[in-house]
């Protein structure tokens, strides 16, 4: 290669007026034949192994570094141990193979689409000559180019330094293009960072128009070495933890689609047949009086003096294996891509899927907590909820399927690349064996046509062109001479005879044999890649439509006339809130929670003040006896139930005013006939200010303002502590939620009882009241006014404001519910210890009520809680709740979303709930498949004993399979939140295991192990056992 000083070839053309043969012996002096100036290339390096390419560049140096010392130019030069070895790379060498060879000499050529995190820091840093050069190299690397990873353009054409220092600091750089020059100046600013870089490219190999490459001028070869020398990459060139890699590349022009002449190759020995000159012809005379062969020199020859018509034909059949060998990696390193594209886009709409879901199911939940809105508002929003699962869900089916379009790609991708190493050692195999041929067959025929000419000169006698030795005393004579020519003619000839013939039969075999299966095979191979591609590429339009109509349909199903009650789409659900009626039934839903009217405020002066207005003053307060249309007191006539009967602590039932009058017995119990009532004592002052509830009521049901019906009030609880009434009056059911008992002990019609007193008798026996000495006096038969007038009519159907239950003739058992703290007393409608079969015939609910609210209130309130169904609750508050749902589980008392009807205790739920299912009378999991179980659960193989489990849970009953199902869906949202509660899928099942199969005392200990195993693959496969929603 010529470099810019090209004036001394001329001179000592001059000066000898000769070629320059003075220039030969130089080293590394590149012939003009090796510089395609077409291409733009320099051919010479493609040749070149390390050590040659450090001896070069030594050159260089020591040409253009004339004006530096010896240890200068000894600091700039490059050792062959940190230049890696190119020579293996066999493909054309374009820029458009650029991103190959970086793949094929790079570690992980998976990293070179990525970028280090740190901006400005890249991984690859390519070195040209000149500006539009590396605008041609960034062009050449875009396919490494993503959003996160950018090909940086760092040259001195049309950009300024501050330009590109902002670049990189706002850039994560992968690749880096640019001059020398530049590249130092970034590097020495702190723009362009070098500790996370991996390898150096040199574009070495371009020339430009004046045949001069990046080391072939001063101004590019100088920066060049000071950047290949720079201190911060000699001790990376040979370190082994973390070594730096100078490749040398040697590609050409993208602008020529040929691929470059293989002469100067002979090294490698890979020069082509159809490209090689032809030697000249010897004539007949010179072949010892025989015509050389014909076929040497026609068509089908090796060396043919002119190209012929046929050659013309097969020429592109010369290069057709290497062809179709590129043609088939290209359409594997398009499958590769498009198989690549499929798995980033399957993980983004998985990701995108799953965390919709996840969103849904949450803000599903969290709107349905009582402190948020209610009524038709939440009505749409869980319909909208549910179109965006039912998004979700074609998301994830949607992702499934290009993960596993990604599969078949990257399984064709790999099958087209092992047969593709195999052919290409099949097919190139003989091509190559026929450049050999050639090559041995031309220094034949370059020996027969040297031995020919000398034999001719001999026997014509020309010595011109002998040297003296043949006129020596120990030379021949000319006879013997000519004669040992002809003999080393004739032999020359038939050696090259016999190479020519070998020739042509290998060539024959080539090109009607090896050749065309190489390529009918390759061929084969491409069109099978090309079609899975494309294949694939049709179904990913398919998937494509098919989810976009599948999310359309889910937000505006297609409805037909008959189809009316379908599923609504989302404009309708949105369209039919209604927040006037939410508003509406939000307020008529807190009427039972205004407070007890307190009738109206007036002042009351206190008797202290005025002592001596006192007994007047209850006097005007109590009303007259004609207002309730009775006799006055101390007569026995009486209408209807007195309203202040009821126990202060009875605060159930609606308010109202009772018909009838009360009697003077009623009014002055405790009193002696004809006298009023004494003003009320400290002692009771203080009783009715400890039940001010019942003071309340009294006011309500009297409308007045009565001393008499107060002192009364003040009464009620001694009065009624011996009647079995007060069980609901207790200290232990005062604290509690409202009583069912009482409630329906309201609404049970009752008969007036024939005789009392026997019954009094007993319950003041049974009684436990505090007040022994006021209940003594309902002991009394002669002063009781129930027992003579007992209830009749309309009014013994409020019997929460008269007369006490047990007074009163006892109701039909089926019609009477007992209080839920009485001891010893029949549900009338139990729910523990009865089967799910005649709840389910009983109710009607597949999911018994006790079960569906204790999953509620746990869904609300516990799965935050630690160790929820570990812990224990309160025995008294878990006996209560088993008691009223037995007396009537449908009651609104018992709506689990309000805390206060569980006593704020999420244990004493959770303890319901496992008492209930330990005391069903057949286990929820059944005793008849309690065998089948215990052989299923021994199953090693998770997937077999997965689907056995299956089988038998599918035939259960209809409400064991219900209830199952809601709670084993339940105990896995308890699992999802294990990180909070500690309750993962093995503690869950050692909880449940016994509970829900039942224990066999005969294998009770042998089974435990078993039960455990089975609940946890039953809770581990939920979603695969029964359907999430």
């Amino acid at each position: 290669m010529a470099g810019t000083k090209r004036k001394a070839p001329a001179q000592s053309k001059k000066d000898a007026g000769g070629p320059p043969v003075a220039k030969k012996h130089k080293k590394f002096q590149v012939d003009d034949s090796l510089l395609d100036m077409d291409l733009g290339l320099n051919k010479s390096f493609s040749v070149m192994d390390s050590q040659l390419l450090a001896d070069y560049l030594a050159q260089k140096i020591s040409r253009f570094g004339s004006d530096l010392s010896s240890i200068e130019v000894s600091d700039l030069t490059v050792s062959a141990n940190a230049i890696r070895d190119t020579t293996s790379w066999d493909e054309p060498r374009t820029a458009e193979k650029l991103p190959e060879f970086l793949e094929k000499f790079a570690e992980k050529p998976e990293r070179l689409s990525s970028a280090p995190s740190a901006k400005g820091t890249p991984h690859t840093i390519i070195v040209a000559g000149a500006g539009l050069r590396a605008a041609d190299l960034v062009r050449a690397t875009r396919k490494f180019q993503t959003p996160e990873s950018t090909v940086s353009k760092l040259f001195a054409k049309h950009m300024k330094v501050d330009e590109q220092t902002k670049f990189l600091q706002s850039q994560r750089t992968g690749i880096a293009v640019g001059t020398p020059a530049r590249l130092m100046a970034l590097v020495d600013n702190g723009a362009l960072s070098l500790a996370k870089l991996d390898r150096i490219v040199v574009d070495a190999s371009h020339i430009d128009q004046k045949k001069r490459g990046v080391m072939d001028m001063k101004e590019t070869m100088l920066p060049l070495a000071q950047w290949l020398t720079r201190n911060e990459f000699k001790d990376r060139y040979v370190d082994e933890k973390k070594p730096l890699a100078l490749l040398m590349a040697d590609f050409q022009s993208p602008a020529s689609g040929d691929f470059p002449q293989n002469q100067g190759r002979d090294r490698a020995g890979s020069l082509s047949v159809g490209n090689s000159a032809a030697p000249p012809q010897p004539s007949a005379s010179h072949n010892g009086g025989q015509a050389p062969p014909e076929n040497a020199g026609n068509g089908n020859g090796p060396l043919p003096p002119k190209p012929s018509t046929s050659q013309g034909k097969e020429a592109p059949a010369q290069i057709g294996v290497s062809t179709m060998l590129n043609q088939l990696k290209a359409s594997i390193a398009s499958a590769k891509e498009f198989a690549l594209f499929l798995k980033k886009r399957s993980a983004i709409e998985e990701t995108h899927a799953s965390s919709l879901k996840k969103l849904s199911r949450m803000s599903h939940d969290t709107m349905h907590l009582p402190d948020h809105k209610q009524g038709t508002f939440a009505q749409a929003y869980t319909e909208m909820m549910y179109i965006h699962e039912r998004m979700a869900e074609n998301g994830m089916q949607f992702a499934l399927s290009l993960h596993q379009m990604h599969d078949d790609l990257v399984e064709l991708a790999a099958v087209a690349e092992r047969s593709r190493k195999g052919w290409k050692v099949n097919g190139l195999a003989p091509e190559q064996r026929v450049a050999e041929l050639e090559t041995v067959l031309r220094k034949s025929k370059a020996k027969y046509d040297s031995l020919a000419d000398e034999y001719d000169r001999a026997r014509t006698g020309d010595t011109s062109r002998q040297s003296g030795k043949m006129f020596s005393l120990k030379s021949k004579s000319g006879p013997q001479h000519e004669e040992d020519l002809l003999r080393k003619v004739q032999g020359a000839d038939q050696d090259y005879h016999g190479k020519v013939q070998h020739l042509q039969s290998e060539k024959h075999e080539l090109v009607t044999r090896t050749r065309p299966e190489a390529i009918r095979a390759l061929r084969d191979l491409v069109t099978e890649t090309d079609s899975g591609v494309t294949l694939q590429m049709q179904k990913f339009a398919s998937f494509n439509e098919k989810l976009l109509l599948s999310n359309g349909l889910s937000i505006s199903p297609i409805k037909t006339g008959q189809e009316s009650s379908g599923a609504r789409s989302l404009r309708e659900a949105v369209m039919a809130i209604d927040n006037d009626r939410d508003v509406n039934d939000y307020v008529a839903g807190q009427q039972n929670r205004l407070p007890p009217s307190s009738g109206e405020i007036k002042y009351e002066r206190h008797p202290v003040l005025s002592p001596q207005q006192a007994p007047s003053s209850q006097q005007s307060q109590g009303p007259p006896p004609s207002q309730y249309g009775g006799p006055p007191a101390g007569q026995g006539h009486q209408q209807g139930p007195a309203p202040g009967r009821t126990s202060t602590f009875q605060q159930t039932g609606p308010p109202g005013a009772v018909p009838g009058g009360v009697s003077g017995a009623s009014l002055g119990q405790g009193f002696p006939p004809g006298a009023g009532p004494p003003p009320p004592s400290s002692g009771q002052q203080q009783s009715g200010s400890a039940h001010g509830r019942s003071f309340s009521q009294g006011n309500m049901l009297s409308h007045g303002n009565d001393a008499q019906q107060q002192q009364q009030s003040f009464q009620q609880p001694s009065r009624n502590s011996a009647l079995p009434a007060s069980k609901f009056n207790s200290p232990t059911n005062s604290q509690g939620p409202p009583q069912l008992g009482a409630l329906s002990f309201q609404n049970s019609p009752q008969q007036p009882p024939p005789q009392q007193s026997p019954p009094l008798q007993q319950q003041a026996q049974m009684s436990s009241s505090p007040h022994q000495q006021s209940s003594s006096q309902w002991q009394q038969p002669g002063q009781n006014p129930l027992q003579q007038h007992p209830p009749s009519g309309p009014a013994s159907q409020g019997s929460g404001y008269g007369v006490p239950g047990p007074l009163q003739q006892p109701a039909p058992p089926q019609n009477r519910q007992s209080p839920p703290a009485q001891a010893g007393s029949m549900p009338t409608r139990p729910v523990f210890g009865l089967s799910l079969d005649r709840l389910y015939e009983r109710d009607g609910l597949a999911v018994p009520m006790v079960v569906y609210q204790c999953i509620q209130a746990v869904d609300l309130f516990g799965l935050g809680v630690e160790g929820i169904y570990r812990q224990s609750g309160s025995l008294n508050h878990i006996n209560k709740l088993k008691n009223m749902f037995d007396t009537d589980s449908s009651n609104p008392v018992l709506d689990f979303r309000n805390p206060e009807n569980f006593f704020h205790d999420v244990n004493s739920v959770t303890g319901l709930l496992k008492q209930f299912l330990r005391d069903l009378s057949d286990p929820l999991l059944t005793m008849e498949q309690h065998a089948a179980l215990i052989e299923a659960a021994k199953h090693e193989d998770d997937i077999v004993r997965r689907d056995s489990l299956h089988a038998i849970i599918n035939s259960l009953p209809d409400p064991n399979y219900a209830t199952l199902r809601a709670l084993a869906l339940h105990l896995h949202r308890v699992m999802d939140n294990s990180h909070v509660n500690r309750m993962n899928c093995h503690n869950l099942a050692v909880i449940f295991g016994p509970t829900l199969m039942g224990t066999d005392p005969s294998t009770a200990i042998a089974d435990a192990g078993w039960q455990i195993k089975a609940i946890d693959t039953i809770l581990q496969n939920t979603y695969q056992i029964f359907d999430e929603d």
